[in-house]
C-alpha cells in the first residue's frame, strides 16, 4: 500500500522554526526530498537558466522546477520568515538568504543544545526507558549538528 508519505517525500520535513532549532534536520530532509523531486539544484544554484531566445522549451522547462522548488521550500516557511524573502526573485536567493540566517543561528542553537542536554534529567518516578530515549535523541541531534561530547558528559 502506498502513503501519502511515499507519494509526497516533502510532507515528511517539517517547517522549520523561526529560532532555527531544528535546521539541521530540516535542511537534510528538504534536500534530500527536493533531490527525490530533482529540483534542489534550483536552491542550491547548480541548475544554470537557459537563454530563453535560443533555448525556450528548455528555459520553459527550468522555469517550471524554479517554481516548484519555490513552491516546495514555501510549503515549508512560516509566514513571517516567507515575508523576509519577498523581496528576493529566485529560488537559489532565498535558499541562500535562509542558509545564511539559520548558519549564523546554528552557533547559538548549538550552545542552547548543549545546555540544555547537559540539563536533562530523569524526573522523579520517571520512566527511565523514556528518559533514555529522549537523551539518546538529544545526543543524535548533536552528532548531526557536528557536536561530539566526552564519554563522561554522555555517562552522567
Amino acid at each position: 500500500m502506498t502513503t501519502v508519505a511515499e507519494l509526497n517525500p516533502v510532507s515528511n520535513v517539517l517547517k522549520l522554526e523561526v529560532d532555527g532549532t531544528n535546521w539541521v534536520m530540516f535542511s537534510t530532509r528538504l534536500r534530500i526530498a527536493l533531490q527525490d523531486k530533482d529540483v534542489f539544484s534550483h536552491l542550491d544554484g547548480t541548475a544554470t537558466e537557459p537563454n530563453k531566445a535560443t533555448l525556450p522549451d528548455e528555459h520553459t522547462a527550468w522555469l517550471k522546477k524554479a517554481n516548484q522548488a519555490c513552491n516546495l521550500l514555501m510549503q515549508k516557511l512560516y509566514d513571517s520568515m516567507l515575508t523576509k524573502l519577498l523581496s528576493l526573485t529566485m529560488a537559489v536567493q532565498w535558499w541562500t538568504s535562509i542558509t545564511n540566517e539559520f548558519t549564523i543561528k546554528s552557533s547559538h542553537v548549538v550552545a542552547a543544545m548543549r545546555a540544555a542536554f547537559k540539563k536533562m534529567k530523569c524526573t522523579d518516578n520517571g520512566n527511565v526507558r523514556t528518559h533514555l530515549d529522549k537523551l539518546h535523541t538529544k545526543y543524535e541531534d548533536l552528532i548531526h549538528i557536528g557536536v561530539t561530547l566526552p564519554a563522561d558528559q554522555w555517562c552522567t
